[in-house]
């Protein structure tokens, strides 16, 4: 049995890869000072921020783009239900398969794609 795939051994691609960013926001226990007074005078560093002042706002997932990588092998999943189907792919020897639709072969459709999923990703 022959099976198609988008892409062949060797072939160079980039790749897109979601990153997580933490947003940072000033504590309001301490008003930003990481330190606290108590009713005894003494000065303690902040049991909310510990110490720094600052807490975790939230955080953003975004897209970024890597490469280029080279396909050193492939898994395909192929059944007679199309949403069963699936099509990833080894790079570099780091044993993580790629999703076929994380790939391209041309770096400027992967950053166009990027600004896409980014775009997408905060409406």
């Amino acid at each position: 049995m022959i099976i198609e795939t988008k892409y062949e051994f060797g072939d160079k691609v980039w790749s897109l890869f979601q990153v997580i960013k933490s947003r940072h926001k000033t504590c309001g226990f301490c008003g930003g000072d990481g330190k606290v007074t108590g009713n005894d005078g003494n000065i303690q560093n902040c049991p909310v921020c510990y110490g720094s002042g600052d807490v975790l706002g939230g955080t953003t997932y975004r897209w970024q783009v890597e490469g280029p990588k080279e396909i050193i092998g492939v898994a395909v999943t192929k059944t007679n239900h199309p949403v069963s189907n699936s099509e990833g792919y080894y790079c570099d020897r780091n044993m993580f398969a790629y999703n076929v639709n994380t790939l391209f072969l041309l770096e400027k459709d992967a950053l166009a794609e990027c600004a896409r999923w980014n775009a997408e990703s905060e409406s």
